[in-house]
């Protein structure tokens, strides 16, 4: 009776591992699986991206844990960025920059020595809901790799686990998803253009409490005053019920509540030096992430200022 006893206890503990592994399993979406022309022929130089579409109806929320993009082997030590907008799903307006376009992380250099789709980032971990699209951009500090218009890739659209990517000629209302991106401006031009590569991702599982707070980082270290800039988290916890609220402080011991601002991203502005944090909470306990300080740059002084059209602009006096 005890032997038998055992055996379905082990049998119950086999049958839990097995449902785990497969429950909280990372599932890989690649272009170049069940597809043709996806070539990566086409591309732009220094500086330049590639946008697509992720729609998750998979029934939960999922985490983004790895991109992929295609790259020749002269893009060796190229330092990627990841951009993503809930508003601008298509079309060339705005640009990929601040406000409507937020930086989700900005990876370390990527170096390879084989062309072909190239995973970008380490510690990517980025929520998308239930029933929601985001419009995500790379940006490549060096030249990056599509494919199309010709010859057409096809299919444009690759689902699994209740997810799908969507390139190229998708359309949503009315224009393309896919267009090639020109920075630092974030300006969107040739289209339709396919994202060739790779998204992985799985199911978020439950916040563990307390979480971890991360870091703060920002696009910009010092900015105009009132000019847009972007606030991101690295090294966070993230899953599901954890909530999340941006803090500010002029002087790094008092820190306020930033009304409304309560995901992992901010977009905000500023008209003197602050101190940024955010606080995540998981059942009854909270963390801090470690606050990063904005500067700001100088403003010129009152007077009169001459430019000579003939000198730089670096050379121009004042008086």
């Amino acid at each position: 009776m005890i032997q038998f006893s055992l055996k379905l206890k082990t049998i119950f503990l086999l049958a839990l591992v097995i449902f785990s592994s497969g429950l909280f399993a990372q599932t890989t979406i690649s272009t170049q699986v069940g597809s043709t022309n996806y070539t990566g022929t086409n591309g732009l130089g220094a500086n330049s991206g590639i946008t697509f579409v992720v729609e998750n109806t998979s029934g939960g929320p999922i985490n983004l844990t790895q991109v992929g993009t295609y790259l020749t082997t002269t893009s060796s030590g190229t330092v990627p960025k990841l951009w993503y907008s809930a508003t601008s799903l298509s079309g060339a307006t705005p640009p990929v920059a601040s406000p409507d376009w937020a930086l989700i992380i900005t990876g370390t250099p990527v170096s390879f020595a084989t062309t072909g789709v190239i995973d970008l980032f380490t510690g990517l971990s980025f929520q998308i809901p239930n029933n929601t699209q985001y419009r995500f951009a790379i940006e490549s500090s060096t030249a990056i790799q599509y494919s199309g218009p010709t010859p057409v890739p096809t299919p444009s659209t690759f689902t699994s686990g209740g997810v799908t990517l969507k390139s190229g000629d998708v359309q949503i209302s009315g224009a393309n998803v896919g267009y090639s991106v020109t920075y630092p401006l974030g300006t969107m031009s040739n289209n339709p253009r396919w994202f060739t590569g790779s998204i992985t991702f799985e199911p978020a599982s439950p916040c563990v409490s307390p979480p971890t707070g991360g870091s703060t980082v920002s696009n910009q270290s010092s900015v105009c005053p009132g000019l847009n800039f972007n606030l991101s988290l690295i090294g966070q916890s993230v899953g599901t019920g954890q909530t999340f609220q941006w803090q500010s402080s002029p002087d790094n011991i008092t820190y306020t509540d930033i009304v409304g601002e309560t995901n992992a991203n901010l977009t905000t502005n500023q008209f003197a030096p602050t101190y940024y944090k955010n606080r995540l909470t998981c059942g009854a306990q909270s963390a801090f992430s470690t606050p990063v300080l904005v500067g700001i740059l100088p403003i010129l002084g009152t007077g009169t200022y001459t430019i000579n059209k003939n000198q730089s602009r670096r050379a121009a006096s004042s008086r």
